[in-house]
């Protein structure tokens, strides 16, 4: 049993080495509203993955309908066809904090683009993660701007002979 688990381990170190991109994890933090300006403020939590496998997306036209047409039975009403990707994602255990949850009310920012987590499978008790991700075309390109707070202190010591 152990040599298949670390067969497995050999395996995704490799695609990681061959197909590894890097990925941000995020979960949805505090929101504070300032009641003068009106302007609310949201944290976010990122988890950055330097190496996860991204496997190819998959497009697929979605329809719903709308709810007036289920409830009165009325005419049907157009506009509910649009077009979903899903993409898959394989992430190491190792790369996830054991403080981190994933969580399917979490997203992942893959080149600019948001996907929502849809489904997480996990391999084998704490080897590698699968996060099913949906991301709905024609969306706005995600960006999410980090601010860096780089403060240079210059010490300086002297030492006198008591």
């Amino acid at each position: 049993m152990s040599t298949q688990l670390q067969h497995i381990s050999t395996v995704i170190y490799q695609l990681k080495r061959q197909y590894g991109r890097e990925i941000g994890i995020y979960e949805d933090g505090d929101q504070v509203l300032d009641p003068q300006t009106g302007v609310t403020t949201r944290t976010r939590i990122k988890l950055r993955v330097k190496k996860a496998v991204i496997l190819p997306t998959r497009v697929v036209r979605d329809f719903v309908y709308d709810l007036s047409f289920i409830a009165a039975n009325k005419n049907f009403t157009y506009g509910g066809l649009f077009d979903t990707s899903t993409r898959n994602v394989l992430v190491d255990a190792k790369d996830i904090p054991k403080t981190w949850n994933l969580q399917i009310d979490q997203f992942m920012v893959i080149d600019q683009r948001r996907f929502q987590i849809k489904d997480i499978q996990e391999l084998e008790p704490r080897k590698a993660f699968i996060l099913v991700g949906i991301e709905i075309k024609g969306e706005k390109k995600y960006a999410i701007v980090e601010k860096f707070v780089v403060q240079r202190l210059d010490l300086t010591q002297t030492a006198i002979k008591v």
